[in-house]
């Protein structure tokens, strides 16, 4: 045995005593887990190669050329983010397998965003969608991510047809929505129905819910946060064909970058003779420039056609003067930035965001004796721009602090005239409810700025606990005092695996809007925003205790209980209101490689004050339960489901009395309860059946969704009758809806 070990020594001895070492591997992309081919493989000594077809690379080195055994191997391949590492030999190494994962630019962008974002903002608070989640809700008439968000808890939809949102009791209004930091000051197409913002661009979405870290202000109700995706490392090319609109995704990628355009349009006056369209239009670039410098930039336009003389060309009217309703979004920004260290990163934000509304329409109408009398039908000139620059500084995270500035300048201008007696008799139902507004003949131009600062300190107490102070200080134009918001979260975290925390936040609403309104509540997304009188600023508390479960592989969830104090609200009358909203959320999510749903439960209690009364509010919505998830029966068909169930909304139903006057006896309503009726309660399922073709790199997916798929005669209020009755509409019935998606 003893001469055994002798002559296996002897022949492996050149081998060990050798001053060459081989190092081989392969190079994978770390999301796909894909070969990476014809990537750069190098060292510090001057010794490179190429990786293969299959990512397979080995390179020779000799021992005599390292100093001290170590040396730097370097991995470069467009579109990723380089390799750098130390290596470390002894002087028996022959041979070293090292196995190499690139993060994709995406992935690394993605990164370097969300910690500047997290280094900032810094709260536990908050429910998000990302794209992944948005894709698995049932596609509806449109892909819209605004409808998605009904399925975050505390969110709350007056109808099914209506795009905007209620959080946690609040008025819609209110609601601040942000697409990369910059405001969307109108988020929603004519009438409200669909959201602007196309479900392509979107990296994932954010609700800060009545309670928000201060580097935001100006909003008493929540924040909607939106974050675009950067280009990724492939050329891609999708897009889909629907009913009743088109859109098309184009991703071009450069090293250390890309370009992305997006475009999406409506042919409802093709399809179903509506004189309205809307189109939407999203381009943006993104750069890293080294390590630390990233630059981005993008362009929104929205827009929506509406023909106000299409009806009166039908009835023979002869057009004078003719520009359709043009009602649009256009927002540019540009942000940089820098991180200089880790966990330390500088951010410069420029915009500029607007929302018009142009109509100029005469018509000439011809009375029984042949004269033509021109009439100006309708007159729109109105303008809301916003302009500013944003500067943020971040330093660490579970020890640190972040501090920035702000400077917005806001114009607004009002003008309009219309003939609304003219125009009910040429324009049938439902386009006239676009345009019945108060009062006919309106004109006002005025500015404000605001000009603020925040500063967040983040640092540990103990072990496990870690508190964050903070506070937002602004002077707004018209304002003769400071307005400060003190902001106040302690949580306390165990091994990664579940948080728990408490948040107080005091806030103020900038900016007051009223909009077109029936029976007491608006129903159409138009509605305008006038700057508050001193010290007249609605303001809000808001209390938040959370339980935050995320440390398991395929679980997570997510616990909230809020008190929110909302006071001086004003109306569109000058009455002044407030109101107080208390609830639970609670959000529950499964997800692996095939099976994947979130399910949400919401309480919420909306008192309202006036008049030394209390009663519930318009947005008291005591239960909500949501369900949605996707599931994988194979590689090529996927099923996607939701299913809502909502109590009713509170609505004031008049008393009649017979009244005396003189030798007449008529009715009148007499309102005694506020609000003590409820509409029925609101259940729907629905479900989406997509099954995929490919062949090579292209992709084609058509799909069937079935929209209320049992059929449930759902009913949605409405107003109160002459008769002191209430009145309710039809929800959507069974309806199926067709579309394809295509990928190259």
């Amino acid at each position: 045995m003893f001469r055994f070990f002798i002559v296996l020594t002897l022949c492996f001895l050149p081998l060990m005593l050798s001053s060459q070492v081989i190092i081989e591997g392969y190079v994978f992309d770390i999301k796909t887990r894909e070969p990476i081919s014809n990537a750069f493989v190098g060292t510090d000594l001057g010794i490179s190669t190429v990786s293969g077809d299959d990512g397979f690379y080995h390179i020779f080195i000799d021992k005599n050329v390292v100093k001290k055994l170590k040396f730097v191997l370097v991995v470069e391949s467009p579109g990723y983010k380089d390799f750098k590492k130390s290596v470390y030999l002894s002087n028996l190494d022959t041979l070293i397998k090292l196995n190499i994962l690139l993060h994709p630019l995406e992935y690394w962008l993605d990164t370097v965003e969300v910690g500047a974002i997290r280094n900032i903002v810094s709260s536990s608070t908050g429910f998000g969608l990302d794209l992944k989640d948005i894709d698995n809700v049932p596609i509806l008439i449109e892909k819209d991510v605004l409808q998605s968000l009904r399925f975050i808890p505390g969110i709350i939809r007056k109808a099914d047809l209506m795009a905007d949102f209620s959080i946690r009791g609040a008025d819609p209004k209110n609601n601040l929505i942000l697409i990369d930091d910059i405001p969307i000051l109108n988020p929603f197409h004519l009438g409200g129905i669909t959201g602007i913002v196309n479900s392509d661009i979107i990296d994932d979405v954010m609700i800060f819910p009545g309670a928000y870290p201060p580097v935001y202000s100006g909003t008493t109700s929540g924040i909607m946060y939106i974050r675009t995706r950067p280009s990724s490392t492939r050329f891609k090319f999708k897009g889909s064909i629907g009913l009743l609109s088109s859109d098309f995704y184009i991703d071009v990628p450069i090293r250390g970058g890309g370009f992305i355009l997006s475009a999406r349009r409506t042919y409802y006056d093709f399809i179903v003779d509506l004189p309205y369209y809307f189109y939407d239009i999203f381009g943006k670039f993104n750069y890293l420039i080294g390590r630390s410098h990233y630059i981005s930039s993008f362009i929104y336009l929205t827009g929506d056609v509406f023909d106000v003389m299409a009806e009166a060309k039908k009835q023979g009217s002869i057009k004078i003067k003719h520009e359709p309703l043009i009602w649009g979004n256009l927002i540019y920004g540009l942000r940089w930035l820098w991180m200089p260290f880790e966990k330390t990163m500088v951010e410069l934000i420029g915009f500029s965001t607007s929302f018009v509304t142009k109509s100029n329409n005469q018509v000439g109408i011809k009375d029984n004796s042949g004269d033509t009398t021109i009439t100006d039908l309708v007159y729109i000139d109105n303008l809301n721009w916003q302009r500013g620059i944003k500067i943020r500084f971040g330093f660490g995270e579970r020890n640190g602090f972040s501090f920035g500035f702000d400077l917005v300048r806001s114009d607004f201008n009002y003008r309009w005239n219309i003939n609304s007696m003219t125009l009910a008799d040429l324009v049938g139902a439902p386009q006239e409810v676009f345009f019945d507004f108060a009062p006919p003949d309106y004109k006002n131009t005025f500015s404000g700025y605001l000009i603020g600062g925040f500063l967040n300190l983040k640092f540990t107490l103990l072990r496990n606990i870690n508190l964050t102070p903070g506070i937002r200080i602004d002077k707004l134009g018209g304002q003769s005092r400071l307005i400060y918001n003190p902001f106040l979260e302690i949580n306390y975290s165990h091994k990664d695996l579940f948080n728990i925390y408490g948040i107080y936040g005091k806030y103020y609403q900038s900016e007051v809007k009223f909009g077109e309104s029936h029976q007491g509540e608006v129903y159409s997304a138009f509605q305008i925003g006038f700057l508050p009188d001193d010290g007249k600023f609605p303001v809000s508390d808001a209390f938040v205790l959370g339980f935050d479960i995320s440390g398991f592989k395929y679980i997570s969830s997510k616990f909230e209980i809020y008190r929110i104090i909302r006071r001086k609200i004003p109306t569109i009358s000058g009455e002044i209101y407030s109101e107080v909203s208390d609830g639970a959320d609670i959000m529950f999510r499964y997800y692996d490689k095939d099976v994947t749903f979130m399910l949400t439960y919401s309480f919420g209690r909306v008192i309202w004050e006036r008049y030394g009364i209390r009663f519930p509010g318009n947005h008291d919505r005591r239960h909500g339960i949501k369900l949605f998830g996707s599931l994988n029966i194979s590689s090529r068909l996927k099923i996607l489901l939701s299913w809502i169930y909502d109590s009713g909304f509170p609505y004031t139903k008049p008393y009649m009395v017979v009244v005396s006057d003189l030798y007449l006896l008529h009715t009148e309503p007499v309102y005694f309860y506020f609000n003590s009726f409820r509409s029925p309660e609101y259940h729907r399922l629905d479900a989406t059946l997509i099954y995929t073709f490919s062949r090579g790199k292209f992709k084609i997916s058509p799909y069937l969704t079935v929209i209320n798929l049992y059929n449930r005669k759902n009913k949605i209020f409405l107003r109160i009758d002459e008769r002191f009755e209430p009145v309710y509409a039809d929800s959507f019935p069974f309806i199926p809806v067709i579309g394809v998606y295509f990928e190259l």
